[in-house]
């Protein structure tokens, strides 16, 4: 089983960016064949606090409802957010952490991906999840594969309840590519 935390912040209402995200791409990986179930604290966070999403994925099916306390990636999404070690200084050893953030940060201790995954939204005047999936691929890629764009572009419609525009095509598209040239040049 592997493990991706999305990090950031609830909105009013309880929804957030780093929910939708976790949402999407767990169900990417459910379109490419794995189990994947998204996991949340037992009580959200009041608006505006740090707040996470865990996405267990396995190749077996997933029973246990548990939250794990460690990630084998870790996306921060809010920039506010972007701190070496992250919340919870969780991540396995070996794993990746994706980092929505202006300023490169470099670590010797931890793998890192600094990317303005914003920017890149804003770029594209995509939403902002797209962006957001992209570099989470990206990161998976490194770590386990088999997940693939198209798999991510399903979900997006299931879960939003509408298709992907193009803007948000290249959002993700941008945000992958950027994600591994970070990540190669660790």
């Amino acid at each position: 089983m592997r493990v991706v935390c999305f990090h950031g912040r609830r909105e009013i209402g309880g929804e957030a960016l780093f929910l939708s995200a976790a949402r999407i791409f767990a169900g990417a990986a459910n379109h490419a064949g794995f189990s994947a179930q998204v996991r949340t604290p037992g009580f959200p966070s009041p608006p505006g606090s740090p707040d996470r999403a865990v996405v267990k994925i396995s190749r077996e099916q997933l029973s246990d409802l548990a939250i794990p306390a460690e990630y084998d990636l870790e996306i921060v999404c809010d920039p506010l957010l972007a701190v070496v070690p992250p919340m919870g200084n969780a991540l396995k050893p070996g794993g990746v952490l994706v980092l929505n953030t202006q300023s490169a940060i470099r670590s010797r201790e931890i793998r890192i991906a600094s990317v303005d995954i914003d920017a890149i939204a804003l770029k594209y005047a995509a939403a902002p999840e797209a962006a957001h999936l992209g570099a989470a691929l990206a990161g998976w890629e490194a770590l386990e594969g088999g997940i693939s764009t198209r798999n991510a572009i399903e979900a997006y419609r299931e879960i939003k309840g509408e298709a992907m525009r193009e803007t948000e095509e290249k959002a993700l598209a941008e945000a992958a590519s950027t994600t591994k040239r970070a990540l190669s040049a660790e």
